[in-house]
């Protein structure tokens, strides 16, 4: 099925209330704002979609989507592929599922992703997506969307005829513009897991003043929270010693947000908390490990927090829980704003007797520096007892340090420094 023209669309449907099935089709369509099917709600299966869609009059439209699934009904969508398009698929329907699907993306202007998520408890797994130019998946002010067993890779993208200064392209993005939390228009409650993400920043030197960003996770939700955990993400900077820009996390204009779980390897600084888009409040990064790749060319450290081209960009109430750094100490690259967060450490402790044997059921007693009583606990049926607790906290141009600790069982007392995740065997006499 072959269509071309402007405003042009091969499927087009107006009929409320009705599923369209399309199976084992082949649509090719071209034109400015041309689709190939816009329709209520589809189920749609084994189908080929090649769309020669070199401009759109209007980015923001999601009617402007190869296809368009514009019902609040739920649709289907698998093991088909889409080519080109400014954005490849939108849609509505709430609990829809979206899985074994590819999408190549050819996107030219701002606002168009591989497919735009409306549809509030949808599924989207076991997909790939290698945009040609663009990104992945967009959840906008929607809630209970799971993303799950995908695999992207997202390359920096040239300028576009809006941007052409600075222009990010990213595998996934959770905004909703500053809403008050838990606001119908928020964005939150949902779940991105299990994913493989390949992010490739570069330098386009023919364009010597754009900087060019790339990212995993574009986050800038702040109606409630939304969990990521989970994921491989590795990023390439082609040209880490330029001022292009690749990230697994970027994350402004937000409030909340658990990111925890996470393996990143990276050859530049791949989390950047309050960055340039705005200001990160109460954001808990936990248990995630970064680990500086092989044939890394300069040095840089694991966070970067704060940007100087906005007063708006500080990082509130920053939580890091526990996680682990290989091939470089944890440490902030921190702008001079009035930042405030606080640094937690995994300690696990051992008890066992003179004869090696643990200990289970026996109390211990952790107090602070000042002396303050912070855990009162029983050893687990091992003898272990397995605690977080912070290291220090900032405020500002304040340092409170809480390590080192004491740590009291009986008559046995003994002090641990907390300057990391620490395993401690603790011989109780």
């Amino acid at each position: 099925m072959c269509s071309s023209d402007l405003l042009s669309h091969a499927i087009q449907s107006t009929a409320e209330n009705v599923r369209i099935i399309l199976d084992n089709i082949k649509i090719s369509t071209s034109g400015i704002n041309t689709t190939a099917v816009d329709v209520e709600q589809a189920v749609i299966t084994n189908c080929t979609f090649n769309v020669e869609n070199p401009f759109i009059i209007n980015r923001h439209g999601a009617e402007f989507y190869a296809v368009d699934l514009r019902g609040t009904q739920s649709s289907e969508v698998s093991f088909s592929e889409f080519y080109g398009g400014q954005g490849c698929l939108a849609f509505r329907g709430d609990f829809s599922a979206i899985h074994h699907n590819y999408f190549v993306n050819r996107q030219t202007v701002t606002n168009h992703y591989s497919i735009m998520a409306m549809g509030d408890s949808s599924r989207i797994f076991e997909n790939l997506f290698k945009p040609e130019i663009g990104s992945g998946i967009e959840v906008y002010v929607h809630r209970g969307i799971e993303i799950f067993n995908n695999e992207f890779h997202i390359n920096a993208a040239p300028p576009s005829c809006e941007y052409h200064l600075h222009l990010s392209t990213n595998a996934i993005r959770l905004a909703d513009y500053g809403a008050k939390p838990g606001s119908p228009r928020g964005c939150y409650g949902n779940r991105v897991y299990n994913n493989k993400f390949y992010i490739t920043g570069k330098k386009y030197k023919q364009y010597p003043d754009y900087i060019p960003m790339a990212s995993a996770f574009f986050y800038s939700a702040s109606g409630g929270d939304n969990e990521i955990f989970g994921n491989n993400i590795i990023i390439n900077q082609e040209d880490p010693e330029s001022d292009a820009e690749a990230f697994a996390f970027y994350i402004g204009n937000s409030r909340g947000g658990k990111i925890y779980n996470n393996n990143i390897v990276s050859n530049v600084t791949p989390v950047w908390v309050a960055c340039s888009y705005g200001s990160a409040e109460k954001t808990i990064l936990a248990g995630n490990t970064i680990s500086r790749s092989r044939n890394t060319l300069i040095d840089f450290k694991p966070v970067r927090m704060g940007s100087d081209e906005g007063s708006g960009s500080v990082a509130i109430g920053t939580e890091f829980r526990s996680n682990i750094f290989n091939g470089m100490e944890f440490a902030i690259d921190e702008t001079g704003q009035q930042h405030s967060y606080s640094v937690f450490r995994t300690l696990k402790i051992n008890l066992h007797d003179k004869k090696g044997s643990s200990l289970p059921d026996t109390e211990i007693v952790i107090t602070d520096k000042n002396g303050k009583d912070v855990i009162r606990q029983k050893s687990s049926g091992d003898g272990s007892v397995l605690i977080e607790l912070p290291e220090y906290e900032i405020n500002g141009n304040t340092k409170t340090n809480l390590s080192p600790y004491i740590i009291k069982s009986g008559k046995n007392r003994t002090s641990v420094d907390l300057n990391n995740n620490i395993v401690i065997d603790l011989l109780i006499k």
